[in-house]
């Protein structure tokens, strides 16, 4: 998801130096000689005039129109790159920048640092309908896609793209990829409306298998936190019991093979497609997904709960609108975010912040004003946290543009 170094000079008296503090501590006398026992001490002065103004206050600008959220500030957008067909995005970040990746006739992969310098990682890879994710810990990071070629993988660990495969034979819907801190690769994806997954120590894992029983809606896999029990890697889908009445889950595999899980019902509001998230601590996990209620109206909830299964907080609503696109990342120590734009209305690109220990969502802040509707333009949001500032990674058809913002002081 940096440090600020304080240095502090020390400077050596002789013995019989003599250094005048103007009475705050002692007072020298007998041609030189230095006693603390002399003129009693002096009362420091404070200057008492004009009070300290203190810090400027948080100022993004003007709201944007029809919305009740305040604005990030952000600085002018970074055009990473043009093209056509743009249709999805994927943001994360490393010890170096921000890795910043899109898809539209080709697939591009940049690595952005905060004075808005890019360094290429992949580009003009051909896919044709891609899907997309990559995610980033230290100085590691993965990315895969899967299109009518099947699903790739690749790390920064080897420049060789990976063709991943079932253990019996298939193809794969909805990829997503996870790094830990030690390079360590886990990939999920549905076949025939089933969880799969793996993970490899060494990178990209070639071959995944069904993970969990029954039928699921969508998936995803993160990296949390290692222990002596497990790689660190939680494994999470939503599913249905019926039209509207389902659950959210999130699944350890431990090294000796076995499962443990937790579920939160999510009654009249059937789950659908997902994003999900760890904080920067990796003690915890963000779930943000859509859901159809029983009017057939879509919404935005999210479900953050500890990566050790410990104990579980309450779903929360993140928008009430039918939600185009969204993504969840870390926005800061003890802080978890979604991102959200709109699939049927024009408006802002919406940032909600969450205590990340708590699961409890803060506020809601808009990003950037005006945007299409997602159904008709195909854009995009991600998040991610690097340098203490928050990038939100925004594509259009046309174009792809990074911002980089400011969080508020409790958000």
């Amino acid at each position: 998801m940096n440090a600020r170094t304080l240095v502090a000079a020390l400077v050596a008296l002789s013995a019989t130096a003599c250094i005048d503090l103007e009475g705050a501590y002692a007072s020298c006398v007998d041609a030189g000689r230095c006693s603390d026992a002399g003129t009693p001490e002096q009362p420091v002065v404070v200057d008492s005039g004009t009070p300290d103004a203190g810090p400027a206050p948080y100022d993004g600008g003007a709201s944007c129109g029809g919305s009740s959220h305040r604005r990030l500030r952000c600085d002018a957008p970074i055009t990473l790159g043009t093209g056509s067909a743009i249709r999805g995005s994927s943001l994360a970040a490393s010890n170096n920048g921000f890795i910043a990746g899109w898809v539209g006739s080709t697939l591009e992969l940049r690595e952005v640092h905060l004075d808005g310098s890019t360094t290429s990682l992949l580009t003009g890879v051909p896919v044709s309908g891609a899907q997309f994710t990559v995610d980033a810990r230290e100085s590691y990071w993965a990315a895969t896609w899967v299109d009518s070629g099947g699903l790739k993988c690749v790390t920064s660990r080897s420049s060789t793209q990976i063709n991943v495969a079932l253990a019996d034979g298939g193809g794969l819907d909805l990829p997503t990829v996870a790094i830990s801190k030690a390079g360590a690769v886990a990939l999920s994806g549905t076949n025939n409306d089933h969880l799969f997954g793996a993970s490899s120590a060494s990178g990209c894992p070639s071959t995944l298998t069904q993970l969990a029983p029954g039928f699921v809606n969508s998936v995803g896999v993160v990296a949390t936190t290692a222990s002596a029990d497990d790689d660190g890697f939680r494994y999470v889908w939503t599913d249905q019991i019926n039209a509207y009445n389902g659950s959210v889950n999130i699944m350890q595999v431990q090294r000796d093979g076995g499962t443990n899980t937790a579920s939160t019902a999510s009654n009249l509001r059937a789950p659908g497609a997902l994003a999900v998230a760890s904080s920067m601590s990796g003690d915890d996990v963000l779930i943000a997904y859509a859901a159809v209620k029983t009017d057939d109206t879509y919404e935005l909830n999210a479900w953050g709960t500890p990566a050790s299964l410990a104990g579980t907080g309450a779903a929360q609503n993140v928008a009430t609108f039918n939600p185009g696109w969204w993504t969840a990342g870390a926005c800061g120590p003890n802080c978890l975010a979604a991102g959200v734009i709109a699939f049927e209305t024009p408006g802002p690109a919406t940032v909600t912040f969450f205590d990340a220990d708590t699961a409890t969502k803060r506020s809601s802040w808009d990003v950037a004003c005006g945007l299409p509707a997602q159904m008709n333009d195909g854009s995009s949001i991600s998040i991610a946290t690097f340098g203490g500032r928050l990038g939100v990674l925004l594509t259009a058809a046309a174009n792809a543009r990074l911002y980089l913002c400011d969080v508020p002081p409790n958000p």
